[in-house]
């Protein structure tokens, strides 16, 4: 579509699309007291990503916080980015969100409590194999939405499940599943830890 439009359109949208990854970016960085890294890119078809689309590494006091840039763009209906938490900083966490904003432009858009396979385990040796888009509960409702210029962006948590818990999701549902998570004062920066339930 944006080929069609002539050079005063393309430049408009080139400064809306710009202020937007800006904006984003500020918003992670005021939420999370930390300045954002550009991640390299995989090697991934990442022409078939909006432009400018990135992966931002925050280096945080106890984990490492990883947050797309730019999956979503302004005109989206619904525009949201994902983020995750680890405990140490790793390419993984990159090639994973790139895979997951691929999928969302290419294929079915994500929403919130849909489950994406990882691909493999989540670290080598990590009981978790599956992400769950959930909200933001570590970092609580002002990270969740994003108040960019004139728009609203959700920013959800990519939370690492076990293969179990993915099946119990399935049955019984997402509410459930985080249910048991509270109960069990789930340990998200584990990658090895026992499954829930």
């Amino acid at each position: 579509m944006s080929s069609n439009l002539r050079p005063e359109e393309r430049s408009l949208v080139d400064r809306i699309r710009t202020r937007y990854l800006e904006d984003l970016r500020k918003h992670y960085e005021s939420e999370w007291w930390a300045s954002g890294k550009l991640c390299p890119a995989p090697d991934a078809p990442i022409d078939e990503l909006p432009e400018g689309f990135a992966v931002l590494e925050f280096e945080r006091e106890e984990e490492f916080s990883y947050a797309t840039l730019g999956m979503s763009l302004p005109s989206d209906e619904l525009p949201i980015e994902l983020h995750l938490h680890a405990p140490e900083a790793s390419q993984r966490h990159v090639e994973f969100l790139y895979a997951v904003a691929y999928y969302h432009r290419n294929y079915a858009p994500i929403r919130h409590w849909d489950t994406i396979h990882m691909g493999g385990e989540w670290v080598p040796g990590s009981t978790c194999c599956y992400g769950l888009v959930s909200l933001p509960y570590p970092d609580g409702p002002d990270l969740e939405v994003a108040e960019l210029s004139d728009q609203a962006v959700l920013c959800l948590w990519l939370l690492p499940i076990t293969e179990a818990e993915n099946q119990f999701k399935e049955h019984y549902g997402a509410e459930a599943l985080e249910m048991r998570f509270e109960d069990a004062e789930l340990s998200y920066l584990d990658p090895f830890r026992d499954t829930v339930l």
